[in-house]
């Protein structure tokens, strides 16, 4: 028996005598269990994902880690995490256009609908038998005016006070960074370590962020410190 990690790396091998089969075979199910990546928090205003992709996962994006596996724009009761508001801003060359998931988001940054092949991502939704994975939402061309439009949805709650993370697929979440509204929980708790302390967010000219939270390209292998957060000052926008 063979059990995977989140980044499809062998976890643990293991033989079983017949008559021990099925009780190993659970055991190593709650293990499994164990291994499923996950955001740190349980409740996130919006979640920034710099890119989706069929590498990452069937629906382009974990919906494990987006607790959207059942609603397309909310999680189910006693599903975690409750995101309000996901961004998904580009999508892997990897993909050749195929954007399936795309639907799951509220926003987009336009270059990735211009990225998108909209009959490979229609046919694979279809084939999957939910069209809406291939619904398009509303898109931006800044990550500005994304933001913008995202703050609008949270109801009284100051942009300063907004929780908000950002990652760079749902494969990659070892490195991640969040806001200030985080930080008293990160603190207190032991799974994470800070890696910096706050910084405003680094809009370029054009209204942009940098393309990657991280740099790392390839998945990172969770450790038993386990996510590593950069906490980030968020102004009004």
């Amino acid at each position: 028996m063979v059990v995977e990690n989140a980044q499809e790396q062998t976890a643990r091998v293991e033989a079983a005598l017949p008559a021990d089969f099925v009780e190993n075979e659970m055991s190593l199910l709650h293990y499994s269990r164990k291994l499923f990546p996950l955001l740190p928090f349980k409740t996130i205003d919006i979640l920034l994902v710099d890119e989706i992709g069929k590498i990452f996962s069937s629906f382009g994006a974990d919906s494990n880690v987006t607790g959207r596996n059942y609603y397309a724009h909310a999680a189910a009761e006693g599903e975690f995490p409750k995101i309000r508001t996901i961004v998904y801003r580009d999508l892997h060359p990897k993909s050749h256009g195929n954007a399936i998931g795309v639907g799951h988001a509220e926003f987009v940054r336009s270059r990735l609908v211009r990225k998108m092949d909209a009959k490979t991502t229609r046919l694979n939704s279809l084939t999957a038998g939910m069209p809406t994975l291939a619904a398009v939402p509303v898109d931006y061309e800044t990550d500005r005016e994304i933001l913008d439009a995202a703050f609008s949805l949270i109801g009284l709650t100051p942009s300063s006070r907004a929780k908000i993370v950002w990652i760079r697929n749902t494969a990659s979440l070892r490195d991640l960074e969040c806001s200030e509204a985080y930080v008293e929980e990160v603190n207190q708790r032991e799974d994470l370590s800070v890696q910096s302390g706050l910084h405003p967010l680094d809009f370029n000219y054009n209204g942009n962020l940098r393309d990657f939270v991280t740099e790392h390209d390839e998945c990172h292998e969770v450790t038993e410190m386990g996510s590593q957060a950069n906490t980030l000052q968020f102004p009004g926008l």
